[in-house]
């Protein structure tokens, strides 16, 4: 028969085996807060962390007093669900309460296995909720030729400036933040990131690790909006988390609807027309899988239309226009230009 322990084993048995399991309640507040900084230090994306910030500050308005380890699943779940946007008033559908929960889950996983504010033994609350059942996605939806030539033209009248911002997304298929880099850790698109001679755009530090750089080719109509600008040099997008609100204000002055990744979508859309179906160029041009972009363009574009967005052309004194204005900002705010283009122009 085996002798009982010692005092000495037992303490031994039980920090050998126990050791992870203890924990120090702390409140929501206190953890989502040492989790962002610690996410900070991780390097992790502005837009990232501006992400975390807004999903936790959201549910700390109703949990943020509460020890994380007492909140459940039935808690969690039932809050998710019973979300309103703040702007429409519309439930929160299924994509949101996922990314939400994608948060608050690895706000739960740091907690226990690294600030050891839950006790490790087992699955979280957090991670014990069913996420949402993924919606029906519905048609891409697009600009159509006529509202692009009005965003066009109201930039020309109101705001020079967001002129590029248009032409990269659609014309040339960019994504928002590869344009203007608001939110993430690298500069603007260059202006010599247009490589005119070649006739491409060379775009390098994408969203797709895998896919680092692409080129894509410039087409007509993008020189044509485009080239007046070449004696500019240096990042194109000079503003600081404008982009959203500068788009806004040109949709109201156009009369153009918001649509979301608009610009985007509409170049796929009409690029696979011109392209004749061929997904995985049209990926390569996007930077993404031809897996992902199938999902952003829409299915009955016609090659009358494909024709008329990539023939949307500036008025004839567009030129003039683009380098008076470009001669005055150069002026006013010492905006540095390219001596060789200049002489061009002249």
């Amino acid at each position: 028969m085996r002798e009982r322990a010692t005092s000495r084993e037992t303490v031994t048995f039980f920090l050998a085996h126990h050791r992870d399991k203890r924990f120090e309640p702390k409140p929501f507040t206190e953890c989502s807060d040492i989790f962002v900084n610690h996410q900070r230090g991780n390097n992790i994306s502005i837009s990232q962390i501006k992400t975390l910030e807004k999903h936790f500050r959201r549910f700390k308005k109703q949990f943020g007093t509460r020890i994380i380890h007492e909140i459940s699943a039935l808690e969690v779940c039932g809050w998710l669900v019973s979300r309103r946007d703040e702007r429409t008033g519309k439930l929160w559908n299924a994509k949101t309460r996922t990314g939400v929960l994608g948060s608050l889950v690895s706000l739960s996983l740091f907690a226990r296995d690294t600030f050891k504010a839950i006790a490790d033994i087992g699955k979280t609350e957090f991670q014990k909720v069913r996420r949402s059942k993924p919606e029906e996605r519905g048609e891409v939806e697009i600009y159509t030729p006529k509202e692009m030539e009005k965003l066009l033209l109201a930039a020309l009248k109101d705001d020079i400036d967001m002129i590029p911002a248009l032409v990269a997304g659609g014309f040339q298929g960019l994504r928002p933040a590869e344009f203007h880099a608001e939110g993430a850790k690298r500069s603007p698109l260059k202006w010599e990131a247009f490589i005119w001679n070649d006739n491409i755009l060379h775009i390098v530090g994408q969203k797709i690790r895998s896919k680092a750089n692409r080129d894509i080719p410039l087409h007509p109509v993008t020189r044509a909006w485009l080239e007046p600008f070449k004696v500019r040099q240096g990042e194109i997008w000079k503003h600081k988390q404008a982009n959203s609100k500068k788009m806004a204000a040109l949709r109201t002055n156009a009369g153009v609807e918001s649509i979301y990744n608009g610009l985007r979508h509409s170049y796929a859309s009409y690029r696979i027309r011109y392209l004749k179906g061929n997904l995985p160029e049209l990926a390569q041009e996007m930077g993404n899988s031809p897996r992902e972009v199938i999902n952003s363009y829409k299915r009955n574009v016609t090659d009358a239309q494909a024709d008329e967005w990539f023939n949307i052309m500036p008025p004839e004194d567009y030129a003039e226009l683009i380098y008076q204005h470009i001669q005055n900002e150069s002026r006013e705010c010492g905006v540095s230009l390219r001596e060789d283009a200049i002489l061009a122009v002249a």
